[in-house]
């Protein structure tokens, strides 16, 4: 069995494609207007100074602000934890090479069925990629996505073409799902 874990996920997706919850960290520098969610008390605050380092947000009011904020805006631990839970459900470990590669290729089909459920709650992520949109034009920028009918056709595949996520995932499985065949020249004996 590989290992796979909520801040591992979080350090692959860590360039903006998820709003995860930002918890306050005691060793962590925040920087002025910097967001921070404070468990236990259960409140956002904005930092007020740059460098700001192991100052509680509850405990120093003029170093923090509270905001008005829900949870409900950021992608939560228990989130990506049932999207484990989803995604382990449809992935085979047995069709990839190296632990790292199986982490990574479950931490996008976990990413897909992430963004599944909050389009399903909210309509929100995964908005970048409409699955079998073939073209959409906005002002003077378009896109064109173009899902081979094949895939199409088989629900599971279309299923996983809704998302860019998915379409990643599909991108690491479709050449480990179809089956090596090569040909040996010989002959035999009579």
């Amino acid at each position: 069995m590989f290992e796979y874990n909520v801040e591992d996920f979080k350090g692959l997706f860590n360039r903006g494609e998820f709003s995860f919850l930002p918890i306050f960290k005691m060793d962590k520098n925040y920087m002025n207007l910097d967001v921070v969610f404070e468990e236990g008390d259960d409140k956002f605050y904005a930092s007020e100074i740059d460098y700001n380092k192991g100052n509680l947000p509850s405990q120093n009011q003029t170093l923090w602000k509270v905001v008005v904020e829900r949870t409900e805006n950021y992608v939560l631990d228990s989130d990506i934890e049932r999207a484990f839970i989803e995604a382990y459900a449809n992935f085979n470990e047995n069709l990839f090479e190296t632990e790292e590669l199986k982490q990574v290729a479950f931490y996008y089909l976990t990413a897909h069925y992430l963004c599944i459920d909050k389009r399903n709650a909210d309509g929100s992520y995964g908005a970048n990629v409409s699955g079998m949109l073939q073209s959409k034009t906005v002002g003077n920028v378009s896109a064109s996505y173009v899902v081979p009918q094949r895939y199409l056709k088989n629900p599971y595949f279309a299923f996983l073409a809704q998302t860019g996520f998915g379409n990643k995932y599909l991108s690491y499985i479709l050449p480990r799902s179809v089956a090596r065949c090569m040909w040996v020249a010989g002959r035999s004996l009579p």
